[in-house]
């Protein structure tokens, strides 16, 4: 099953012979130590080594989670060539692109969030295949021309990151984004309640993603 597409991912129902979590704050792992075969990885606290970011990752993951991680780029990742998702929480000195071009042909879902020194380059737009794009809390933005070069892009949302020419006009003008999620600035040509209403009745209302129940909880994932 294709866990990495659900929005909200319930870990527990990843088989535990796929998945690993690892906290190097408190754990004295190494990542040589681990199930070479899993295909989700959760990480805490992860810095590269001299050799590069991700020299010693196990190169069957489809899924990525990093948390509080040291990279400054993505040099290297081109050896995880299955990998689907890629989020990035708190890696703070985060600030180029440079290397996601090694993942143009596979990934579809990015979320930067809490990286203030990170901004948009042309390896990121080289990512013809991206679904999903989330650039919470980044560095600003100067228009958003650059969603041209995501024929799939099905979500841009940058919550917490300035769009500095403020016309949101080319997320209705692209032909497949449907969801978008920002915060209201006084310079925005748009409100988020105005776009939200507009970006669903983009396309006739055609349906874009399925509600996955679990008891009380829900989730959701877009549709292919």
């Amino acid at each position: 099953m294709d866990y990495w597409r659900y929005n909200s991912m319930w870990f527990e129902e990843i088989p535990e012979n796929q998945y690993a979590f690892l906290n190097f704050k408190n754990e004295k792992l190494s990542l040589q130590q681990i199930n070479q075969a899993i295909e989700y990885l959760v990480l805490w606290h992860h810095k590269r080594n001299k050799i590069g970011n991700f020299s010693d990752f196990p190169k069957r993951l489809r899924y990525l989670q990093l948390n509080w991680s040291n990279i400054q780029d993505f040099t290297g990742i081109e050896k995880l060539s299955d990998l689907k998702r890629l989020d990035l929480h708190y890696c703070t000195k985060l600030s180029s692109d440079c290397g996601l071009a090694g993942l143009s042909d596979t990934l579809e879902i990015l979320e930067i969030e809490q990286s203030k020194k990170f901004v948009i380059g042309e390896d990121l737009m080289s990512l013809k295949n991206l679904r999903v794009l989330r650039l919470y809390s980044c560095g600003s933005i100067e228009n958003l021309s650059f969603l041209k070069n995501f024929p799939k892009l099905i979500e841009f949302s940058p919550y917490e990151t300035n769009i500095l020419d403020g016309n949101l006009q080319p997320l209705l003008d692209h032909p497949t984004i449907r969801v978008s999620g920002f915060n209201n600035k006084r310079h925005y040509n748009f409100s988020y309640e105005k776009m939200n209403f507009l970006l669903e009745e983009k396309n006739g209302c055609k349906e874009y993603k399925s509600i996955i129940e679990k008891g009380k909880y829900a989730t959701f994932k877009f549709i292919d």
